[in-house]
């Protein structure tokens, strides 16, 4: 009788021994099935936060470059209406040419000219009759005579031109140049023209 109790405990002790085996490995195959989704959800994540770093990216490039157009198409009418001005003598609301917007414009537009337009200024500037505005533009292309024109309104400057003006052999020659002078950019020239009128002696 005791023979019989100990083979039938022997058997359950057996029972009870593969049974935990079996559910040890039942949970180990389920606890190893989710590093590879970790896994995957850190791809896809990764994925993700780099398509939208490059849509900011392409955002702020295209903001950029529309800001650059506007700006362009806006210089462009500004040279031309200063043009257009100067060759029908109207140029009370241009100023005296003082002040300048601050003591970098001169260097900003030295490192700006090439040989062609330094040789025209200076040809410009040894006319008898050879004069030099310096108007400026509020954010909003505003424009004033000049920067304490400007300030006295309470705008900051953000554009400015050099415009010159002479006579030789003639010839009534104009060169303006207008460049952003603001916060953003400062020095970088938007838009350049070179206006000549025949004068008759």
């Amino acid at each position: 009788m005791d023979n019989s109790l100990l083979a039938v405990r022997d058997i359950n002790h057996k029972y009870i021994v593969v049974e935990a085996e079996v559910s040890g490995k039942m949970s180990g195959r389920r606890g190893s099935g989710s590093g590879p989704f970790l896994m995957e959800m850190i791809l896809v994540s990764g994925f993700f936060i780099i398509c939208a770093a490059l849509c900011v990216t392409v955002f702020v490039k295209a903001d950029s470059t529309s800001r650059r157009a506007r700006d362009i198409n806006q210089a462009v009418l500004a040279a031309e209406t200063l043009a257009e001005e100067i060759k029908a003598g109207q140029v009370e609301t241009l100023g005296d040419g003082l002040p300048m917007p601050d003591r970098d414009f001169s260097g900003f537009l030295a490192q700006w000219e090439n040989d062609g337009q330094r040789a025209r200024r200076e040809l410009i500037s040894q006319a008898e009759d050879f004069y030099s505005y310096a108007p400026v533009w509020d954010e909003d292309w505003n424009r004033y005579p000049d920067a304490g024109a400007l300030a006295a309104a309470g705008k900051e400057t953000a554009y400015a031109a050099q415009v010159l003006c002479g006579t030789v052999d003639h010839m009534q020659m104009t060169q303006i140049v207008i460049m952003r002078y603001g916060a953003r950019d400062k020095g970088t020239v938007l838009y350049a023209l070179n206006a000549d009128q025949y004068i008759k002696p």
